[in-house]
Order: structure tokens, then sequence, then C-alpha cells
């Protein structure tokens, strides 16, 4: 954001303005007009608070990624404890090959049934 006037809203910044500098929880909060900028670059730093797909955090920032052409996802945890947290954020960089998490963790998951209920369990690993 241009400028030094922090007693403005970030929202009556003009569209024109080249770079949005927001936390996580700024765009939760904001995410309708955040879509409406139509971004073409975005550089999420500490991409992998994103790993869970139900957060409420994935839930309303990854679309917003999902919508700019580019997307640089940044992070200083690249390996995560099980590959279905990986899931939310391959789907960033690539949604036209990771759309549907059942096929991925099929294959790298390593599914088994709960043994409380009859919901399958993607904890495990393989491939």
């Amino acid at each position: 954001i241009r400028g030094a006037d922090l007693s403005k809203d970030w929202r009556e910044y003009p569209i024109e303005d080249k770079v949005l500098i927001i936390s996580y929880d700024l765009a939760q909060r904001s995410i309708s007009v955040l879509v409406d900028r139509n971004f073409n670059v975005a550089i999420a730093d500490e991409a992998h608070y994103m790993k869970g797909m139900d957060t409420k955090r994935s839930e309303t920032v990854v679309p917003l990624l999902k919508c700019c052409k580019r997307v640089i996802l940044l992070t200083g945890t690249p390996a995560f404890a099980k590959p279905k947290e990986l899931f939310s954020l391959l789907s960033i960089i690539r949604p036209d090959i990771f759309f549907n998490f059942t096929p991925f963790g099929e294959r790298y998951c390593n599914p088994s049934k709960s043994p409380w209920s009859n919901q399958i369990l993607y904890d495990g690993s393989k491939n």
C-alpha cells in the first residue's frame, strides 16, 4: 500500500495499488473485498498455517489464493508429519491436478477404516 497514512482503512486504498501486505487474520475478515481486487500474484508466508483443509483459515484464504494467476507459498516447514497435510497446499499450487482429496488420500495416505465407526481415516502414508 502506498503512502504512510495509517489512519486510513486499508480497504479505502485505490485498486491500482500494486502491493498489499495483509495478515491471515485480516484476510479472513475481509475476504470478499480481497476477491474483488483480482490479484495476479499472491505470496503466502508461513503457508503451513493452511495445512488443515477444514480450518477456518484454509476455508477462507485458500479460495482467494486459487483465484490468483500465480501463487508462491513460503514455509519453513516443508515436510509435514502426514501426507494429508500437504493436500491443501498442493491444491493451491496445482488445482488442476489436486482438486479432489479422495484419489490423493487413496494413493498417499494409506486409508484405513476407523475401529469406532464406518469412517475412513487418512492418517497413514504410502508411496
